[in-house]
């Protein structure tokens, strides 16, 4: 009975190895077929995929330049129309002028500061009110003036928030106020 049970066991072996076999090479000839296709399909679009590329480099290139080309373009008409606000002279000279006055920091809040910048630049330059507020906006686009707002170690995690003029209300929102804190810098 032993040996009977032995030889059908070994019988069983062998089949279920027959079998498996069978089933990994049927498995192998479908994932072969699946990865000649896909070869084939990665063959030819690999080239479209490599002029596509190039394609989108030479229009990101030609971006690149235009907006080279813009920026020089703006820096020219800011420094023509700085010329004509300030009777003659560049946006460095005016910022290095501001700096001689004021130094690399003028510790003002927001209003203060602008008010007193743009008197400086009335008297310094014998213009208007016009003139003074469009030849500090100037200066503040093109990043001469810049206010920086001063968050202390208890104030970072504090949101900013900002108001219009009498809208303000610590009761109503406890936010820092960026016209509060905070000093004016000249990058000239």
């Amino acid at each position: 009975m032993w040996t009977e049970l032995e030889t059908k066991l070994i019988k069983w072996e062998k089949e279920s190895i027959r079998m498996w076999t069978k089933e990994m090479q049927n498995q192998e000839k479908k994932l072969q077929g699946r990865v000649d296709l896909d070869r084939e399909y990665v063959s030819k679009e690999f080239p479209l995929l490599k002029t596509e590329k190039k394609a989108v480099e030479s229009r990101l290139s030609k971006i690149q330049e235009l907006i080279a080309r813009t920026r020089v373009l703006i820096d020219d008409l800011n420094e023509d129309l700085c010329s004509e606000l300030s009777g003659g002279r560049s946006l460095a000279a005016v910022g290095e002028a501001i700096v001689e006055e004021f130094g690399k920091r003028l510790k003002e809040g927001y209003s203060e500061g602008r008010e007193k910048l743009r008197e400086f630049l009335e008297l310094h330059y014998r213009i208007n009110k016009t003139g003074s507020r469009d030849l500090f906006s100037l200066l503040e686009e093109a990043g001469t003036l810049h206010y920086q707002v001063d968050l202390s170690g208890k104030d970072k995690g504090t949101p900013l928030v900002y108001y219009a003029p009498g809208e303000f209300s610590y009761v109503a929102d406890p936010g820092v106020i960026y016209h509060l804190e905070g000093w004016w810098e000249i990058r000239a």
